[in-house]
């Protein structure tokens, strides 16, 4: 397709497509003020490059990142071989998985977007990457494109940062392609601060006998529009995402996700916690999908929330379609508030309020933070969670510290999940 073409059609769906276009979403969602934000784009120019952001959040973060991205540019280390950045443009729109009109989201990203990363890991090549996306006053929108070959392995960490005195975004596409026998860990966590609003879309396709895992931790901007679909196309393969959202102030949050099921003994986990306080909202949509050729598969989606202030509110809407009898697949969705008994109970074994509300927190999302196989990642999303928890900020890097990983423990793995599950329960 050419450019121009691929342009005009982005921004026409975009004006004309619904904030949701499934009838089972229509009432539960979180508007964004994207045409706001869109004329922003169309007018802002280029801002500098956030030289101190960069600096202070490598330094908080402890961690050396490959590739930075802001507005107006980017900064690649000479040493990150398998990130290329190009224009978007007619030839490297081929094989796109994301169309323009699958959703408002979408066409909104395919119209502003300027620059492709991409990002290729060669057959058998094992990789670890890190990048960092900063919003300034300038929108930052931006496609990530993800090729990991046959017999490849990636472990990528996306960290998210902001500093924006005025109303901006950050908004991100993926797509992700896992080949043959191949390994793909993806680690993004969203720190923005209160004048960002975050979108999100992303789509991945996992081949045979191979294996993806996606952990997405939601945890700053003031609104966030996220859309997440996973498609596990190949025999045996196994496509597993999790999803941490911890919110607070008046901090609004939409994420649905989508697994799909489409080849013979595939694999598929979706599973969200959300921690709310304050008066923040969130509305987590999970929906699973097996075809009718995916015999002897699994599908599983989980949805968990827990409310630690009165005026704090989550809509819980897990979905399931199953196309073949021969499968495994199960759905369930709970939410309550904190338990007083088990907060009177701690305080009264020494424990301030505070702390223990945090044993309960870390009681709830222990087993998500554990989910990420990278060590460091692990101590950084558990020490910003921590921070929040505490003190109700974020959009900034705390002191990374070994103390706060009370937070990642234990982690149930995907061969148990089914055991507690009435349908399949003496198996």
């Amino acid at each position: 397709m050419e450019y121009k073409a691929f342009v005009d059609e982005a921004l026409e769906k975009f004006k004309s497509l619904p904030e949701e276009t499934d009838e089972l979403y229509k009432r539960y969602f979180v508007a964004m003020p994207l045409q706001e934000m869109a004329e922003k784009i169309s007018v802002s120019k280029a801002g500098e490059k956030p030289e101190q952001l960069i600096k202070s959040n490598g330094e908080a973060l402890r961690r050396k990142f490959d590739a930075v991205f802001w507005s107006g540019g980017e900064t690649i280390s000479d040493s990150a071989k398998y990130i290329t950045v190009s224009p978007i443009e007619s030839s490297n729109l081929e094989n796109r998985m994301t169309k323009s009109g699958d959703d408002k989201l979408a066409a909104f990203l395919n119209a502003y977007s300027r620059r492709a990363v991409q990002i290729d890991i060669p057959k058998g090549v094992e990789a670890k990457i890190n990048l960092m996306f900063i919003n300034t006053t300038s929108p930052l929108p931006i496609q990530i494109i993800v090729n990991v070959a046959e017999n490849a392995s990636l472990q990528m960490f996306e960290y998210y940062s902001s500093g924006a005195t005025e109303r901006s975004l950050l908004g991100s596409m993926h797509e992700v392609k896992v080949g043959k026998y191949a390994n793909a860990e993806i680690n993004v966590l969203h720190n923005e601060d209160k004048n960002t609003y975050v979108v999100g879309w992303s789509k991945a396709k996992i081949e045979e006998k191979s294996n993806l895992k996606i952990n997405f931790v939601y945890n700053g901007g003031t609104f966030t529009r996220s859309r997440n679909r996973v498609d596990v196309a190949g025999l045996e393969a196994n496509g597993e995402v999790n999803e941490l959202i911890v919110s607070a102030g008046e901090q609004k949050m939409d994420v649905a996700s989508n697994v799909i099921n489409s080849a013979k003994s595939s694999h598929a986990i979706l599973e969200s916690k959300a921690v709310m306080m304050d008066k923040s909202v969130c509305v987590l949509k999970g929906y699973a999908s097996i075809t009718e050729n995916a015999a002897e598969s699994r599908s599983y989606v989980n949805e968990r929330g827990i409310i630690l202030d009165k005026d704090a509110h989550i809509d819980s809407i897990p979905s399931m379609s199953i196309g073949n009898s021969d499968v495994k697949a199960t759905h369930s969705s709970a939410t309550a508030p904190i338990d007083e008994e088990s907060i009177f109970y701690l305080m009264s074994r020494g424990a301030s309020e505070l702390e223990a509300k945090k044993m309960v927190v870390s009681g709830f999302i222990t087993g998500m933070i554990g989910k990420i196989d990278d060590d460091i990642v692990r101590e950084i999303v558990a020490s910003i969670i921590n921070e929040k928890v505490t003190t109700r900020n974020y959009g900034f890097v705390p002191k990374i510290t070994t103390e706060s990983m009370w937070l990642a423990g234990s982690v149930q793995r995907s061969s148990s999940i089914f055991k507690g599950h009435y349908k399949y329960r003496g198996e």
